[in-house]
């Protein structure tokens, strides 16, 4: 499992927002600065997020069904009915040849501002 650290996102009350989370691949075989091992590509994507509890509040959080371009995945974030708290999204990812990786990102903030 890796974790993503890019910087918090926050949702406030009212808001329904798409966001791109880039998975970049390996510049080489020998490379480690990637999500993706070099030469692969990703087949599929699920996102679920998380309360802080450990609670799976996917359709609370995230609108729809999330879309994969080449390596960027595209979900649409809302303010869920649970209201305000920190939340955690995990992308599990599979690659064209069958491989798996888990990626965390858990620096979602839902609050009023």
């Amino acid at each position: 499992m890796s974790k993503f650290d890019i910087g918090d996102i926050t949702i406030q009350s009212g808001d329904s927002i798409g966001y791109n989370f880039k998975f970049p691949i390996a510049s080489s075989a020998t490379s480690n600065n990637g999500a993706i091992p070099f030469g692969r590509t990703i087949s599929s994507v699920t996102v679920t997020a998380y309360a802080a509890d450990g609670t799976d509040v996917t359709t609370l959080i995230i609108e729809g069904t999330p879309s994969l371009i080449s390596t960027t995945v595209i979900v649409v974030l809302k303010y869920p009915t649970t209201g305000v708290g920190r939340y955690k999204l995990t992308f599990d990812l599979t690659l064209d040849n069958g491989w798996t990786r888990e990626v965390d990102f858990t620096t979602l903030y839902v609050k009023e501002i």
